[in-house]
């Protein structure tokens, strides 16, 4: 009999777009602090959608075969704890697969809006080196690293500009550059409000995202990091 795989999709936000992280399907459970965001996430699938803390989740140790958390860690009050808790949560081999904007995107945004680091928003800028940091003391091992999406980059800025220039008395959302709907207004709480359809096709556009990846050195929109958990008493 073959047992079903965990899988936690930890600050998920409004949609399940784990595909771009190297997972193809629905996960186990997704859990964010905004109930809006987990409202509009009633998509028919199998998934479990918890409104929760993500610096106490409700899952027991070793819950997870599989952990992600996207978009997420430069949103919650303590980076630390939010990491023991993500390493709590994931079994002995099994994965975590972290995301977090890349610094470089992050000092460009912040220049355009004076919120954009603060408890509403961004808390923090983490780089590669924290997060890997982070995660070889907590006895994980880094298998896949990469600064990517230079595509996303450019388009989501040019357009948040665009949106501050022409529309002030509106608010946007600082990684997509759209306008956001009455009620998602001043989102508290962590995970990320997605793109418009219009925008996502766009940047989800495969020659688009080869032809820009030059760029991806300079102006990536993220840091992307998958570790495996060690054993901690390897035979």
């Amino acid at each position: 009999m073959r047992c079903e795989r965990i899988t936690i999709d930890v600050g998920c936000g409004k949609k399940n777009n784990l595909q771009y992280y190297g997972f193809d399907g629905a996960p186990t459970a997704a859990l964010d602090i905004n109930h809006a965001f987990l409202e509009s996430r009633k998509d028919g699938v199998s998934t479990s959608y918890l409104q929760a803390d993500g610096c106490s989740l409700p899952f027991k140790s070793s819950a997870a075969d599989q952990v992600f958390a996207v978009h997420y860690l430069e949103h919650v009050e303590s980076y630390d704890d939010a990491l023991d808790e993500l390493t709590r949560v994931t079994k002995e081999g099994g994965t975590l697969t972290i995301a977090v904007p890349h610094p470089n995107y992050e000092g460009v945004m912040a220049r355009m809006d004076s919120d954009y680091h603060s408890p509403r928003m961004h808390r923090r800028v983490l780089d590669e080196k924290e997060l890997r940091d982070g995660l070889e003391s907590r006895n994980f091992e880094i298998v896949e690293s990469a600064k990517r999406d230079s595509v996303q980059a450019i388009m989501t800025t040019a357009m948040f500009f665009l949106h501050r220039k022409l529309l002030h008395d509106r608010q946007m959302e600082s990684h997509s550059g759209s306008l956001l709907k009455t009620e998602e207004q001043n989102p508290s709480g962590s995970g990320e409000v997605n793109s418009n359809s219009r925008l996502k096709s766009i940047v989800k556009s495969r020659w688009l995202r080869k032809l820009f990846k030059v760029f991806d050195r300079f102006y990536p929109f993220e840091t992307y990091m998958t570790a495996v958990k060690k054993p901690t008493n390897p035979s």
